[in-house]
């Protein structure tokens, strides 16, 4: 029943959800910028660590919309695809045009993290 929950967990991680456009459209969302990710055979980000103490004691529509972008999807995406309103947004900070999609200009908050080895 553990085993079975777990599989569930990883294959919940492994198809992260995407941002919708109206989201990003309103703008307020808090964005997580990942440069220098190569490829996901190696890459934890660490994520939880960023987004739980974002979430925690807020009610649900206290919760700002908090939008990863990474060229990969991190491999430990699995510690926060339960989390409500957490997206993951694959593009790469360094390009204007994928800054734009996410509306970054919108954003209430931009962190950036570096995760070159």
């Amino acid at each position: 029943e553990k085993l079975v929950a777990l599989a569930q967990v990883h294959h919940h991680g492994q198809q992260p959800r995407r941002a919708p456009l109206q989201l990003l459209a309103k703008g307020g969302h808090v964005l997580l910028l990942c440069v220098g990710a190569q490829n996901e055979k190696g890459f934890r980000l660490g994520v939880q660590h960023f987004v739980r103490p974002l979430r925690q004691a807020k009610a649900l529509k206290d919760m700002v919309p908090i939008v990863v972008m990474s060229p990969v999807l991190p491999r430990d995406w699995e510690t926060v695809c339960d989390q409500h309103a957490v997206y993951f947004f694959k593009g790469s900070p360094l390009y204007q045009m994928d800054l734009e999609r996410a509306n970054f200009r919108a954003a209430t908050a931009i962190f950036i993290c570096n995760v070159a080895s």
